[in-house]
């Protein structure tokens, strides 16, 4: 297991990333798989790429709506 770690880590290109996701193993007590330290590796990706947004859990992305479900098609932009 310890190799297939170590091979995820390498196949990052930027070790920034790689360090950031150590800390966060680190400082949180975690156990990784290769599996799960791909996973982390894309969240912190996906974080980096959108900083202004408040990063939300899985289970919390499940309530998360599109826009256009408030829109309602039927109601009139500026009633007179």
């Amino acid at each position: 297991m310890l190799e297939g770690l170590v091979r995820t880590a390498d196949a990052v290109k930027e070790p920034a990333l790689v360090e950031r996701a150590a800390i966060l193993i680190e400082n949180h007590g975690l156990k990784m798989t290769p599996q799960e330290l791909r996973r982390l590796l894309a969240k912190l990706t996906a974080e980096r790429s959108t900083p202004n947004l408040v990063p939300l859990s899985d289970a919390t992305s499940e309530f998360v709506r599109d826009p256009t479900y408030f829109i309602n098609p039927n109601s009139e932009r500026n009633p007179s």
